[in-house]
Parts: structure tokens; C-alpha cells; sequence
């Protein structure tokens, strides 16, 4: 849930930088991970933190980044990344 004084641009950009840091830093020990899930939607909350209307939000932003920009995004929101480890 996003808090109060946060832009939601703001939380765009955070989800981004989670979503590069976690596609960039990966071990070879594939046989414990997650699936991704088939992609039926911009946004999959594996975790349901998101409210109906946050994940409407997150939606129609990223429709919109596609329309204007051509650029394609997706969120996946998974309540662990055990057993990737990450330095930052």
C-alpha cells in the first residue's frame, strides 16, 4: 500500500528499480525458483498487497507508457526472492 506524500511516478520508479535489480542479479540455481506465471495482465501480485484500485492505478499508468512511449512493461510481485541473495 502506498503511503501518503509518495507520487504514484515515484512508486513507478521504485517498482522499476526492483523489478531491473531482481532480473539483474540471478544465481544458477534454478531447480527452487518461482515460475513465472503466464502473463494475463500488466500487473500480477502474487503477494495481493495491492488494492483493486492500486493495481487499477499501476495498470492504466503502464497502458499509458505504452501507448505514448511504445514501451512495454510488467509487473510481478512475489512475496519472496529466496533463495536469490542480493548485495546492494
Amino acid at each position: 500500500m502506498m503511503r501518503k506524500g509518495y507520487s504514484l511516478s515515484g512508486f513507478f520508479l521504485y517498482l522499476l528499480f526492483s523489478i531491473l535489480t531482481i532480473t539483474c542479479v540471478t544465481t544458477s540455481a534454478t531447480a527452487d525458483l518461482l515460475k513465472v506465471p503466464e502473463l494475463k495482465s500488466r500487473v500480477t501480485d502474487l503477494t495481493r498487497s495491492l488494492s483493486a484500485s492500486e493495481k487499477a492505478a499501476i495498470e492504466s499508468s503502464l497502458e499509458n507508457l505504452e501507448k505514448n512511449k511504445g514501451s512495454q512493461l510488467a509487473v510481478l510481485m512475489v512475496k519472496t526472492t529466496s533463495p536469490e541473495v542480493f548485495v546492494l
